[in-house]
């Protein structure tokens, strides 16, 4: 076990990247069910595989870029392996010149998550912890992560949260018992366009439906169906009589 140093010569960094994802360990084989993630994340983005946390290194040393990088534990929520806490922190120590590793911890470990925390801080020297609230399934303010955020605030650490949208889970099949081959969301009034465009996005299966009045028109009536590309089509309904 090496605890990480900082070996940064910041003088001779043009930048810092603080969100760098360590998704291949070199030291276990890839769990399949983050392997099937990965390909249709890849598809997603358009991009290769994603590299080993000594190619990331590589990668960045080459263009004078230092790099904040961490793993994602969603073990509970996704029935993800994680990649260990304590692979990115020594690895990271072995690149200690451009890698700042950060941990991931589940909320939903709660005390043990806490003295997890604690022993990376002491004995590998990670420098902050990253957070993914929709990939570990709860809410940043939710109490159980408390004892964890404590844990982080005592030492000082600074701790990183994803907002918005995320590229997991794109264009892979969900299930739904009762419409397995297709999920509409015409009667999701409630939530905003915005985010009906984003599940068609996610959902390979997923179709948004927009309907409202034509102004100008009565009661005909215009139906708007985004797919997976957000491509919309637009179907001109029929005029309807009012009852008197």
């Amino acid at each position: 076990m090496s605890k990480y140093q900082s070996r940064l010569n910041v003088e001779q960094l043009v930048a810092i990247d603080v969100h760098t994802h360590a998704n291949i360990s070199t030291r276990a084989p890839r769990d399949p069910c983050s392997v099937i993630f990965d390909e249709a994340m890849a598809k997603y983005f358009k991009s290769a595989v994603p590299p080993t946390i000594p190619e990331v290194a590589q990668y960045y040393r080459e263009r004078k870029i230092a790099a904040v990088i961490f793993p994602v534990d969603c073990e509970a929520e996704m029935g993800h392996t994680r990649i260990a806490n304590e692979e990115v922190a020594e690895v990271s120590a072995e690149h200690a010149d451009v890698l700042i590793p950060f941990a991931s911890i589940d909320p939903a470990k709660g005390r043990m998550g806490a003295r997890e925390a604690r022993r990376l801080i002491e004995d590998y020297g990670v420098r902050g912890f990253k957070f993914h609230p929709s990939q570990q399934g709860f809410y940043p303010n939710d109490r159980k992560a408390y004892v964890l955020y404590e844990a982080i605030a005592a030492a000082g650490l600074p701790a990183l949260f994803h907002t918005g949208q995320t590229g997991i889970g794109a264009g892979l099949l969900i299930q739904v018992t009762s419409c397995p081959d297709r999920v509409d969301l015409a009667e999701m009034a409630y939530l905003p366009i915005d985010a009906q465009l984003w599940l068609t996005k996610q959902v390979a299966n997923c179709r948004a439906q927009q309907v409202g009045k034509v102004q100008g028109t009565g009661n005909c009536t215009m139906k708007i169906e985004y797919d997976r590309q957000g491509h919309a089509s637009q179907k001109e309904g029929k005029q309807r009589r009012q009852k008197v």
